[in-house]
C-alpha cells in the first residue's frame, strides 16, 4: 500500500498522544483554584465549576463508542493525525476561553480528541507493526541486516 514507517516511531508518537490525553484528564483538577480565579467564578458557584471535569469524561463517555467504527471507514492513521489536531485545538479553545461556558464546550471539544487518540492509536500501532512483518517477510538476509545491524 503505502510507505512503511517504522512501529517504534509509530508505538513512541501513540504513547506520547495517549500519555497527554490521560494526563489532560486529570490535570485540569489541580488547576481548578486558578481557574476560578481567571473566570471570577465564586466559592458559591462550586457545583457549576464540577462541570469543567465532567464535560470532558462525558465527551470521552459518549464519544468512544461512537468513534471506534470512524477507523475502520476511514483509516486510523488518518484518524489518530485528526485526532491530534482537534485535541490541539480544543487544548487552545480551553486556554482561550472566556468563560465557564466557552470552556466546559472546549473540554467537550478536547475529549472527543483525546478519546480519538485512544481508540484509533492502538490499533494504529498494530497496523504498523503488521507492515513491517509483511516488508521483512519479503526481505533476503542482506536486506534484512540492513535494518538490523546487530
Amino acid at each position: 500500500a503505502g510507505r512503511v514507517v517504522s512501529p517504534t516511531v509509530v508505538l513512541v508518537t501513540v504513547c506520547a498522544g495517549v500519555f497527554l490525553a490521560s494526563l489532560d484528564q486529570t490535570s485540569v483538577v489541580t488547576a481548578l483554584p486558578a481557574i476560578m480565579l481567571d473566570l471570577g467564578i465564586g466559592i458559591d458557584r462550586l457545583d457549576d465549576l464540577a462541570w469543567v471535569v465532567t464535560a470532558y469524561l462525558l465527551g470521552f463517555t459518549v464519544a468512544m463508542p461512537l468513534l471506534g467504527r470512524a477507523g475502520d471507514v476511514y483509516g486510523y492513521r488518518r484518524l489518530y493525525l485528526g485526532a491530534t489536531l482537534l485535541f490541539g485545538a480544543g487544548s487552545v479553545l480551553v486556554a482561550l476561553a472566556p468563560g465557564l461556558a466557552w470552556l466546559v464546550a472546549a473540554r467537550v471539544v478536547q475529549a472527543i480528541g483525546g478519546v480519538l487518540c485512544r481508540c484509533t492509536g492502538y490499533v494504529h500501532i498494530i497496523e504498523a507493526a503488521q507492515q513491517a512483518i509483511e516488508v521483512l517477510a519479503q526481505m533476503d538476509d542482506a536486506e534484512r541486516a540492513a535494518w538490523f545491524p546487530c
